[in-house]
């Protein structure tokens, strides 16, 4: 999937470097590698629900519907 196709993707994206400051950092607090974490954020790997929930968790933004949406679907 390139990333013109996957919008939400590309603010997944930017959220968790405003809030992580690097993927890399996310990847370790989301308990997976940074191949893995990369892999989702291109698109070759998807979401579960739970990782969406412990994504939102993580990101601070559970609680906030609209941007749980903007950024997640």
């Amino acid at each position: 999937m390139s990333e013109e196709k996957t919008p939400q993707l590309n603010a997944l994206r930017g959220k968790i470097v405003e809030v992580f400051g690097s993927v890399g950092k996310f990847a370790e607090a989301f308990g997976v590698s940074d191949v893995q974490m990369q892999n989702k954020l291109s698109g070759r790997s998807g979401w579960s629900l739970t990782d969406i929930q412990k994504a939102a968790d993580l990101l601070g933004v559970r609680n906030n519907a609209s941007e749980c949406h903007r950024i997640f679907f």
